[in-house]
């Protein structure tokens, strides 16, 4: 709901000159990509800088000779990108340029995703997409107090918030520090976890 109602502001209008995607993109390619799924999605009505993406006039900080900024080609961070297993989402207006330049980037980027969105349904579109590409499964938490291990005693720990804890199942030990709610986060286990203080 906070991402729709993000989406759905006014922004005004950039005109239909290219835009800085490259800039973007490689800023996207140096980011700690660690979750599961991983995405990224460019909003434009424009598109990117470089002669061979579209045949718009270009602005005055762009190489006259083939319209591309100091940045580059767009298709070295979406290769840099799709081998860190992010996908890319283009939304943009159907304005013509935009869609050249994402026929043109499928050439060497096939599994590039770029759909004409009205900008009054960005997020609502964003959403759905979203939720049909993206294999998402269901958040549960189970919360159990954790105990010493049978052997040892059955009531529950009470330990203090950043106290250190030890957790050994058949994966092998890993530490651990609680966090400030107190709680510690072991993810899905097939057994039970010897918890040692």
């Amino acid at each position: 709901e906070e991402l729709e109602t993000w989406l759905d502001q006014g922004l005004g209008h950039g005109g239909f000159i290219p835009e800085e995607l490259t800039g973007a993109l490689l800023a996207a390619s140096n980011l700690e990509w660690t979750g599961q799924q991983r995405f990224a999605v460019v909003i434009t009505d424009a598109p990117c800088h470089g002669k061979d993406y579209s045949s718009c006039a270009h602005d005055v900080f762009c190489d006259r000779r083939n319209g591309l900024t100091c940045t580059g080609r767009p298709e070295m961070p979406l290769r840099t990108l799709r081998d860190q297993g992010v996908k890319v989402f283009i939304f943009h207006t159907g304005e013509a340029h935009a869609v050249s330049m994402c026929e043109k980037l499928r050439e060497s980027e096939p599994d590039l995703i770029h759909e004409k969105v009205d900008p009054s349904e960005t997020a609502d579109r964003l959403v759905s997409v979203l939720k049909g590409k993206l294999q998402l499964q269901p958040l549960w938490y189970l919360l159990k107090p954790l105990t010493l291990g049978e052997a040892e005693s059955t009531s529950p720990l009470d330990l203090a918030v950043a106290h250190d804890v030890e957790l050994e199942d058949t994966n092998g030990k890993e530490k651990h520090k609680l966090g400030v709610d107190g709680l510690l986060f072991v993810g899905q286990r097939t057994t039970n976890p010897k918890v040692a203080v």
